[in-house]
């Protein structure tokens, strides 16, 4: 039970960090950190999340961190364009 209730308190704070960078913090500021106009910050915050999401769902295996990498991959083709 408090494996599960650890678990969720991770998710929730994961994806609360998302939220926050989403709404807090000012885009143009964060467009060139590391790779010119890549949103790097923002990629790195998501796919973390994705990452730890997919991992919840399925345990970490070849196909988890697959999806991970296409859905972290999409998010950042979103952010540049």
């Amino acid at each position: 039970m408090l494996r599960f209730v650890l678990r969720s308190l991770g998710f929730v704070a994961l994806w609360g960090l998302v939220g926050a960078v989403v709404i807090y913090v000012d885009p143009n500021i964060i467009r060139d950190i590391g790779l010119y106009g890549v949103y790097l910050p923002m990629v790195v915050v998501v796919g973390g999340a994705i990452f730890y999401t997919t991992v919840l769902i399925g345990g970490v295996n070849k196909f988890t961190v697959l999806v991970t990498i296409i859905l972290t991959l999409f998010v950042a083709l979103l952010f540049y364009f």
